[in-house]
């Protein structure tokens, strides 16, 4: 089902947006005591930004219902409260929302609890003023790092809040992580927050392209030489090293070739690796995240990828979905595109005239937000009014449906079988390979579901990994 033009305006606009700008980000100020609120409020008030505040828990929770906070700077006392208490409340309202904590020297025990459960960082009482300023200043500047790196990762629709809540958990574990999705839903910039929201957080983020470093290149990339190792060989340290007390990122790890994964495998067993010409053992103490655009039964099946590598790497599975999958989101990514449109092309458009937003909801997108934010640039570049209009695009977006395209030597059961196998592999996915969850999501028997596998051969990517030595 399309997005609608009149959906936008109800659940965007009319929240506080206009279509000349978009809203500073927003604090959330929460204590019981009025003084220190204005206090709080004089010592920020030179910075960009929006306050708001709140002195019970019930407050609290309806502004963050109303609005899209930022940040949270939290007493972990307040009047007939908790405010520890209010912590996973406000991550399952808004998972996107960083928290700071303000403990007094006699409750640090709290403050210490607090960053257990989600909060980023603390304040010891009295609050001083310079260390108010830096701490906002430097949580605020991070959140924008995240959206003007060229990998944004912004949404608001239900799916993408799902997501969110997922990152959430995850960033609190040392756990690796998978991320499936197609080329430009944003798998990097995933990637990015959970380490950006990790203990590992002030450690390397090191990224590798698996698909476009040779093959005959890359365990030189991820391990490193020796000088003189082999003929050229100059000596440098391999991307493991460099992650070390932080995250690495493997993008499209199915690129791998075959025989490197059994290295990559002993590797994340061991946590040690040698050089290419060393001997001695290096200790490597990072968290790998890995994506792919394929699903992993397909290329286990396929003698591509190997199984016990898939079963070391998936401790957790994220699946991203399509931008057109997401409509509530394809205008809020476009108005964010064109604010980081006019900073890098020295232009002032405010917005997207009515016509451009129906084209943009009504189009497939598939390439993806990544396809999204080079249409936005491209036509922030050529317009010449404060509005883009569809004569700015220069790339037409057809409207038209993709149509099932029936291949001659395909039968009808065949197609059958075809899309019932994706279904059911979407359910897997989506319930972590849960038989009993994903049962329920596609409302059939457990017996039934382990039935369809079978005839529909699907690989069980659930099952406990027994070839662990």
């Amino acid at each position: 089902m399309k997005y609608s033009l009149d959906n936008y305006k109800k659940n965007f606009l009319n929240r506080g947006m206009n279509k000349d700008k978009l809203p500073k980000d927003t604090l959330l100020l929460v204590d019981d005591e009025y003084q220190i609120l204005k206090v709080y409020s004089a010592y920020l008030k030179d910075l960009d930004i929006d306050i708001k505040k709140a002195q019970t828990r019930d407050e609290a929770i309806a502004i963050i219902k109303n609005h899209k906070i930022a940040l949270v700077l939290l007493d972990v006392y307040i009047k007939h409260d908790s405010g520890l208490e209010l912590i996973p409340e406000i991550k399952r309202l808004s998972p996107t929302t960083k928290i700071i904590v303000v403990s007094g020297m006699s409750r640090i025990s709290d403050a210490v609890e607090a960053m257990k459960i989600g909060a980023v960082d603390y304040l010891s009482k009295p609050v001083k003023r310079t260390n108010l300023i830096s701490i906002v200043n430097k949580i605020m500047s991070q959140q924008r790092r995240h959206i003007a790196s060229g990998k944004p990762f912004i949404g608001e629709s239900k799916v993408m809040m799902e997501i969110f809540k997922q990152i959430a958990l995850i960033s609190t574990t040392n756990l690796n992580v998978l991320i499936l999705g197609k080329s430009g839903t944003g798998k990097e910039g995933v990637a990015q927050r959970i380490h950006d929201g990790s203990d590992r957080k002030n450690g390397p983020f090191i990224a590798v392209d698996c698909g476009a470093i040779p093959d005959n290149l890359i365990e030189n990339e991820l391990f490193g030489s020796v000088k003189g190792s082999y003929t050229g060989a100059l000596g440098q340290k391999g991307k493991f090293e460099l992650a070390d007390g932080g995250t690495l990122f493997l993008d499209e790890i199915t690129n791998l070739p075959y025989s490197s994964q059994s290295k990559l495998l002993r590797v994340i067993q061991e946590r040690t690796f040698y050089q290419i010409g060393g001997t001695k053992p290096i200790s490597v103490d990072c968290r790998i995240i890995a994506t792919s655009n394929i699903p992993f039964d397909e290329l286990i099946n396929e003698g591509k990828f190997r199984e016990d590598l898939f079963y070391r790497l998936n401790e957790f599975f994220i699946e991203l979905p399509n931008l057109r999958d997401r409509g509530e989101d394809i205008l809020l990514l476009a108005e964010h595109f064109i604010q980081l449109s006019n900073i890098e092309l020295n232009k002032n458009v405010l917005g997207l005239s009515e016509d451009i937003q129906q084209i943009l909801l009504d189009y497939e997108w598939p390439g993806n937000v990544r396809e999204l934010k080079h249409i936005i640039r491209t036509a922030v570049l050529y317009c010449c009014k404060d509005y883009i209009e569809p004569e700015h695009l220069t790339t037409k977006l057809s409207t038209k449906k993709k149509e099932l395209n029936i291949a001659e030597n395909r039968s009808f059961t065949d197609i059958i079988k075809e899309t019932e196998r994706r279904i059911i592999i979407q359910a897997l996915n989506q319930s972590n390979w849960n038989k009993s969850d994903a049962a329920k999501i596609l409302q059939m028997h457990r017996k039934t579901l382990y039935r369809k596998m079978d005839d529909l051969n699907i690989q069980d990517m659930g099952k406990n990994d027994t070839s662990e030595t």
